[in-house]
Parts: structure tokens; C-alpha cells; sequence
């Protein structure tokens, strides 16, 4: 009897192995699935005289062919491949869409230089400045197509992201579920593994690696923790933490990851993960996307920018000076979306801050954190390079950028900030956009220099027939030897120092003790420009008088320098060039002195005036 049992025994032991085996080729072709095998051990012996004999084999459990260290790099090897994947097919459709010359702007750029060459060799031909301004609106439509292609591309990923984070949490979801079966068929046999739901939930962390790195640590119990990015708990034990998206409200183009981290509260976690179709978004986004944005918006900066300071140096085929040939961002004076964009602030913050000057020769292609510290500390951190360095503003004044000494690339403006205030600067990003061909007509493009030849040229004269009070806006009087005489009564010094009209008008009062003058001219104070500078109407000395009172105000030392002019009320100005050229009407207007110079110039097609006095 005890021969036919031992020999059952290893029936029994070889059926479990042919069982097994079979199971394996069965499973062959199944994904995730891991060789099984048996392991025998022999049955405890029984003594027989001196001698023990055996009683055949057991099973001892039947286990996964299965090597932890080589399951993991199986797992960062997917993770870097997929990301790389991502990340390579997405730079390749960047890299045809600027390459292209029927799509891209290098084609649209070298026709629209042809075209400056051929005014430059025929600038009065209508024929060749009307092709350069169509290839002007050209290149326009060519930036702005290129930059809507990149934001397609963010928002394509923007829907990707989504959809992957909720794959994401499926995966995530089903191992926390394996994860409790594990434990609960464990314990029930006597600590030997189940290993098909280990294959299935080893599948699920591998098919998470394709969406994310991830790393595990193994539980006594059979169950795993799942980690993804820098160490961030996903699966712990048998529960699951949710991913979720979220706009940033400074960017709204910007999608982030947030992680639950219990007590409803959310994490944002972008910053940390790294590996797999999310990493592969987030690393072509950083590296690729937006740096590619950046720099297309600075090449737009820097050609409007350069063709605008051009065209203002010639004069344009009308015989006006040249204007701006395209509109780009000014973060420092624009009003419109793209030049205010250069700034996006947290919406938690309390305070502000405002570009006052930006170089243009030293803009850059990254995008830039700044966050207040407090006591005049700034952090500034770079997206693009993960630099991160701490500035010092002075008296209300920060300056970042650039590669020469005193020569920032921006400068801000600081004085309202407040602590625990974050910004972010995106200096080019919304340029390429803006980017648009400001003249109308052919006849706009300034291609002849501001120089006119007349014969028998004498000199120019500037007239106008009724300069008078109107035509100044006075801010102040300088007073030191004014005095005024009442009624031949003698003269009295008026106190010195600087009046505008109307308290000038006062202190002459008070020192006359009538009132002698009134500032709606009743009691007459004038101003004309006759050429020995800025006077009282009637030469130095003016006569005054309000009903029988009559006065004399008196001051040896009026000129120029005792007004202080800053603006000209132009009616009736025009400009002789002599030699029969007649004169030419100056538009009627309200003027600054560089305004007034711009207008006089435009008046004659020449430049005669200036604002160092040569003019």
C-alpha cells in the first residue's frame, strides 16, 4: 500500500507540471503572461528498522518565472520610449511647417526681401512698391498662420493631456482593485501567490509606465505601492489617488496635473513628472513649443521693429516722412491684448508690477517666473532651462536679462508689488500674432532720403500773422526785478519768484493795492514773440488798468527763459522756402516742439528744422 501511495504522489506531482505546462503554451501568445513552473520537494520520511524510507513528492506551489529588476527596466525603458515618441513625432511636424517654403516663413521672408531690393533699385515705380507691400501682407498672413498652427498644436495637446489622464486613472483604479484580491487570496493560501492576478496587475503597471514613469514598492502583504514622477503616491495599498486637470488661471492656454492628496485638496504635480506620453507633452511643450513660439514672436519684434525705424528715416513717394511699416507688441505704451500679455499675473495677487523699458536686441526665447520675496528679493526662475536665480529691485526699479553689463533686456517697474506675488513674463510669445503690415498704399514705403535740392535757395522764412497769447501754453513766470506804478504814485517791486498767470496777476495786485490786471485780459496781460524773445505786449513795458486806475508794470529782463512753453496752437503757419516755391500751409493743430518740427518738415517735403537748433 505504501508503494501505490508514494507512486500516487508523483502522479500527482507530474500531472501538476503537465497541467502546468500545457497552461503555458496555452498562454503563449497572451500579453503580460508569465512562464509558470512547479516546484517538488520530497514528503517527510518514515522510519522503517535502522532505515527511513521515502514516501514520494509534493508540490510546494506552483510560481511566476519572474525577475523584479528586469520588469523594472522594462518599465523605464517603455516610459523613456514612449515619451521620446511623443516628443519626436510632434518636434518633426514643428520642424515641416517652418522648413516648408510654401507654408513656412522662410519662403514668404526671402520674397519679401526681393521685393525691399527691387524698390531699393527702382523707388519710383508704383508697379515695385505695390508688390512689396503685397509681399509685406504676405509675410503678415505667413507669421500669423504659422503662430495659430503652434496654438493648434497646444490645444491638440491640451485634449491629449485629458484624455490620458483619464486613462491614467483607470489603470490606476484596477491595481488598487488587483492589489486588495491579492491580499484576500494570499492569506487564504497560506502565503502562496496568485499569479495571474500578479500578471494582470503587473500589465496594469506596465501599461501605466506607457502613460507615465512609475516606480513600485513591494507590501509584505502582496500588495504594491505605485509612484509616479518624483516619487508621488498614486496607488497606495488598495486605494487609488485621483489625477485631475486644471487651467492655470495666470495662462489659460496652460493645462497642469493635480494630484489628490486628501482632505479635497489638490496638488499641482506638473512640474515633477517626467517619462511616458505625459512627460513626452510636457518635455515638447517646454522645449519645443513654446521656446518655437517665442523665438518666431521675437523674429516678428525684431523685422517690424527694424523696418519701422528704416521707413521713419526716409521720405515716402507723397513727400511726407516715412511712418511705421508694421505694428508689433509695446508692452511699454500698447494697450491692445498682445502688448499687455507680456505680463500674466496670479490671481491671488495683491499688487502689480508694469514693463517701463524692454532692449529688443536682447530679448530672448524663454519664458520667466518672477515671485516677490519681500524687502526688495525677487526669485526668478527660467521654464525653459529650470535656471533659477534671486534678484535685488532698487528703489522700485527690477531689471532682468540681457548679456552685456547695463544693458538688461526688461525693466520694471516694482514699487506696488507685494509679498508672495508671482508673474509670469512671456516677452514674445503673443508677437507673431500682432504682427501687421500698417501702410495702405505703395506710395507709403520711404525709399528716398529727407534731402531736397532748390536753385538759387536764399534761405527759408516761417510765417505766421497772429502770434499771440494763444498760441503758447504758459506754465510759469520767472520774476526778479518786476515792479508796478499806480496812478504815477511810484513804483513798486512785485515779490520775486516763479507765477503761473494767475498768481502772477495776484502778486501784481497786491503790490499795486488795486487791482490792476485780471486774468480774462480786461487788465491785460499779454504775450507776444517779437524777435527780441518773449515780452510784455508793448515792449518791456506794459500799461495796465481796470476802470480810472491805471498802472505800469515794468521789467527790464524779460526773455525767453522766464516761460516755460509746452505746447504751440497752430492756426495760420506756413513755410517759404524762397525762390518762388510759395508757402506751404503747416496742418492747423495743438503741438509739441518735436511735433511742430515733424509738421514743418512734412509741410515742405524737407527736413529744415530740428530739435538741437541746427534746424
Amino acid at each position: 500500500m505504501a508503494i501505490l501511495n508514494t507512486a500516487i504522489t508523483g502522479l500527482n506531482a507530474f500531472r501538476s507540471q503537465l497541467t502546468t505546462t500545457s497552461n503555458n503554451i496555452a498562454n503563449v501568445n497572451t500579453e503580460g503572461y508569465s512562464k509558470q513552473v512547479v516546484d517538488l520537494s520530497t514528503l517527510p520520511e518514515t522510519k522503517f528498522g535502522d532505515s527511513y524510507l521515502g514516501n514520494g513528492v509534493k508540490v510546494d506551489q506552483v510560481r511566476r518565472q519572474f525577475d523584479q529588476f528586469l520588469v523594472d527596466r522594462v518599465r523605464l525603458y517603455t516610459a523613456s520610449s514612449e515619451e521620446n515618441q511623443i516628443y519626436l513625432e510632434r518636434a518633426l511636424r514643428v520642424d515641416d511647417i517652418i522648413a516648408d517654403p510654401d507654408v513656412g516663413l522662410s519662403g514668404a521672408m526671402q520674397s519679401f526681401f526681393n521685393s525691399v531690393q527691387d524698390v531699393a533699385d527702382n523707388p519710383t515705380s508704383t508697379a515695385t512698391r505695390d508688390v512689396m507691400l503685397s509681399s509685406a501682407n504676405i509675410l503678415e498672413n505667413r507669421f500669423r498662420s504659422v503662430y495659430e498652427f503652434l496654438e493648434g498644436m497646444r490645444t491638440e495637446i491640451n485634449q491629449n493631456i485629458n484624455v490620458l489622464v483619464d486613462e491614467a486613472n483607470t489603470i490606476a483604479q484596477s491595481i488598487a482593485e488587483l492589489n486588495y484580491a491579492i491580499k484576500i487570496a494570499t492569506g487564504s493560501s497560506n502565503g502562496n501567490s496568485p499569479n495571474e492576478l500578479l500578471d494582470r496587475r503587473d500589465k496594469l503597471i506596465t501599461d501605466l509606465s506607457e502613460l507615465v514613469s512609475v516606480t513600485t514598492v513591494q507590501n509584505a502583504d502582496g500588495s504594491v505601492n505605485v509612484f509616479i514622477g518624483t516619487g508621488q503616491g498614486l496607488v497606495i495599498d488598495d486605494r487609488a489617488y485621483s489625477l485631475s486637470t486644471s487651467i492655470n488661471q495666470a495662462e489659460p492656454d496652460r493645462l497642469n496635473i493635480t494630484l489628490e492628496s486628501g482632505g479635497g485638496l489638490n496638488t499641482d504635480i506638473t512640474n515633477f513628472l517626467s517619462g511616458g506620453k505625459l512627460g513626452g507633452y510636457f518635455r515638447f511643450r517646454e522645449n519645443i513649443l513654446d521656446p518655437t513660439q517665442n523665438a518666431i514672436g521675437r523674429l516678428a519684434i525684431g523685422l517690424g521693429t527694424a523696418f519701422n525705424d528704416q521707413n521713419k528715416l526716409g521720405m515716402d513717394l507723397n513727400g511726407l516722412l516715412g511712418l511705421d511699416m508694421f505694428n508689433v507688441p509695446d508692452p511699454v505704451n500698447g494697450t491692445d491684448i498682445y502688448s499687455t500679455s507680456v505680463i500674466l499675473s496670479d490671481p491671488n495677487n495683491t499688487g502689480s508690477i508694469s514693463v517701463t523699458d524692454w532692449n529688443i536686441a536682447e530679448l530672448s526665447t524663454l519664458d520667466y517666473e518672477l515671485t516677490y520675496q519681500g524687502i526688495d528679493s525677487w526669485q526668478l526662475y527660467e521654464r525653459q532651462t529650470g535656471n533659477i536665480s534671486t534678484l535685488t529691485s532698487i528703489g522700485g526699479v527690477l531689471e532682468f536679462g540681457g548679456t552685456l553689463p547695463g544693458s538688461p533686456m526688461m525693466t520694471f517697474d516694482v514699487s506696488t508689488a507685494q509679498l508672495n506675488d508671482k508673474y509670469i513674463i512671456r516677452p514674445t510669445r503673443q508677437a507673431a500674432r500682432a504682427f501687421e503690415v500698417e501702410l495702405t498704399t505703395g506710395r507709403q514705403i520711404a525709399a528716398a532720403s529727407p534731402v531736397g535740392v532748390l536753385e538759387n535757395f536764399t534761405g527759408f522764412s516761417t510765417v505766421d500773422n497772429n502770434i499771440d497769447a494763444a498760441d503758447f501754453t504758459v506754465n510759469a513766470f520767472t520774476v526778479s526785478d518786476l515792479t508796478v506804478n499806480v496812478n504815477g504814485a511810484g513804483a513798486v517791486p512785485v515779490v520775486n519768484g516763479t507765477y503761473d498767470v494767475n498768481s502772477l496777476i495776484t502778486a501784481i495786485n497786491s503790490a499795486a493795492g488795486s487791482n490792476v490786471a485780471a486774468p480774462d485780459g480786461s487788465g491785460g496781460i499779454n504775450v507776444t514773440g517779437p524777435a527780441g524773445g518773449i515780452v510784455f505786449a508793448g515792449g518791456d513795458a506794459a500799461t495796465l488798468g481796470i476802470g480810472s486806475v491805471a498802472a505800469t508794470v515794468v521789467d527790464n529782463s524779460i526773455t525767453s527763459a522766464d516761460f516755460s512753453l509746452s505746447a504751440f496752437s497752430v492756426s495760420d503757419l506756413s513755410i517759404d522756402l524762397g525762390a518762388g516755391a510759395g508757402a506751404q500751409i503747416v496742418n492747423p493743430g495743438l503741438y509739441t516742439a518735436a511735433e511742430l518740427i515733424t509738421e514743418i518738415n512734412n509741410a515742405v517735403g524737407l527736413i529744415i528744422a530740428s530739435d538741437d537748433g541746427l534746424g
